[in-house]
């Protein structure tokens, strides 16, 4: 065994992506791929879209969708009045300027005891709006002769709740070690590119520029491209300084401050 990874689990494209309590303990030997299991506990964050499992509050493809209260609300809803959650599909519809807005949001979390009912229309008590966390579903805009959306078209879905653990099951090849030769090559490489580098600052520090006085500084601080000489380092930390870097002011005093202690 050479390798003990303990790994939480991720669903990628816009996924779950979150510090759920988690249980996963797989052992890599070998360097061969395995199993992963993970565990999703459920919380009020969670839903399933067409059977994918997201994180409402995390997935960029999921919004906040804002109905005023001047829209009109509908939502097929026959029953008592309750306090328990019904997902249903809630309509809405209202004019935003010029355009005419529609909109559906389907598994709407709907609770009949927080609404008033009048004339076949539903609204918030007090005149509020609406809110919900979703996920667009589609847009269909209609534009008249001179480019302005004159209708709009849009349905979003809030998703069902996750109401159970659920189990993700993932596989995972752990990279292999570099052997000598590779490391070999890898350190030429980065010497090469950190050579270069200083190269190009320490023309652009000659030719006065502060910002590349201050990065040459900094590898002469830590030997990048060259060998580490602290004197140097100050050198273009006290010239990067003289042409306006606060930065490089700072990085001196820290420099001279730690001499002094010494």
């Amino acid at each position: 065994m050479k390798t003990i990874l303990f790994i939480l689990g991720v669903l990628c494209a816009f996924v779950v992506q979150c510090a759920a309590q988690t249980n996963s303990f797989p052992v890599i030997t070998n360097y061969k791929t395995v199993l992963i299991t993970n565990w999703i506990q459920p919380t009020e964050q969670y839903c399933f879209i067409r059977q994918q499992l997201y994180d409402k509050y995390r997935s960029p493809l999921f919004v906040t969708v804002n109905i005023p209260a001047a829209a009109t609300i509908g939502v097929n809803y026959n029953g008592p009045v309750d306090f328990t959650v019904h997902l249903l599909d809630l309509s809405a519809n209202w004019r935003q300027g010029q355009t005419s807005v529609s909109v559906v949001v389907k598994n709407f979390p709907f609770i009949r005891g927080r609404w008033n009912y009048q004339n076949g229309r539903y609204y918030q008590p007090g005149g509020g709006g609406v809110n919900a966390q979703a996920m667009l579903i589609s847009d269909a805009p209609r534009y008249n002769g001179y480019g302005v959306i004159t209708y709009d078209s849009k349905t979003y879905d809030c998703g069902t709740p996750m109401t159970a653990p659920y189990k993700i099951v993932q596989t995972y090849t752990p990279p292999k070690p570099l052997t000598a030769e590779q490391k070999k090559l890898l350190e030429e490489k980065q010497a090469a590119s950190a050579s270069k580098t200083f190269e190009f600052l320490q023309k652009q520090a000659e030719g006065g520029s502060p910002t590349a006085q201050y990065d040459l500084a900094g590898c002469y601080l830590i030997g990048k491209g060259c060998e580490v000489d602290t004197n140097e380092a100050k050198r273009w930390f006290r010239l990067s300084a003289s042409g306006g870097n606060a930065e490089a002011s700072n990085k001196l005093a820290e420099l001279n401050k730690s001499d002094e202690s010494k």
